[in-house]
């Protein structure tokens, strides 16, 4: 029941904390176009290929690149990339980095990445930010 639970409400837990503590903003794939044509283009591209509804994108302002995918299932996949992987990384680059990504939503493999990464991060927040106060 627990794990249930767990697979229930991670996506939502994920998305409080990678807004709250990374400031992830959501955008739309029109948005992500005009930075990034290419990478729109292929996320649109392999989501029609693979018959999977098109995840929920977003963006974390941090130059360090990264990319991430969480979510129950395909239905609400989210993908997160950071604005290294727009600044740093080619369109070529930019386009594997997402098709990776894709390629964990359609293959369904990032459900249970995500029960178990949300846990670690809870605990690691909690852990980061109650150290800090006894500063």
């Amino acid at each position: 029941m627990i794990n249930f639970l767990l697979w229930l409400v991670s996506p939502w837990c994920s998305d409080w904390m990678y807004r709250f503590f990374y400031k992830n903003q959501w955008t739309t794939l029109e948005e992500l176009a005009v930075e990034s044509p290419k990478t729109a283009e292929i996320i649109r591209k392999i989501c029609e290929a693979e018959k999977i509804k098109l995840p929920k994108i977003g963006i974390i302002p941090d130059d360090n690149p990264n990319a991430f995918t969480y979510g129950s299932g395909p239905w609400n996949a989210r993908i997160i990339i950071t604005h290294g992987i727009i600044r740093f990384l080619s369109d070529e680059e930019r386009s594997s980095v997402v098709a990776h990504e894709l390629g964990h939503i359609a293959n369904r493999d990032f459900i249970i990445m995500t029960i178990a990464s949300t846990l670690l991060q809870i605990l690691y927040e909690i852990y980061y930010y109650t150290n800090k106060q006894k500063r």
